[in-house]
């Protein structure tokens, strides 16, 4: 459900001209947290995917 918003949410604000900004980052030993790496790896596969669907129209 997660990727689901993500996903919209980047569409909504890339064709309103906008740049999706996240608030994710490194924990203090330097390791990515799993939960957000899942969710940054499945809208990554998605934008590999579909990506060129979305920017430039």
């Amino acid at each position: 459900m997660v990727v689901q918003t993500l996903l919209n949410t980047l569409l909504e604000v890339e064709t309103k001209g906008g740049n999706l900004l996240l608030y994710v980052g490194p924990c203090p030993d330097v390791t990515w947290p799993e939960p957000a790496l899942e969710k940054l790896k499945s809208v990554g596969s998605w934008l590999a995917h579909s990506g060129e669907n979305i920017y430039c129209t």
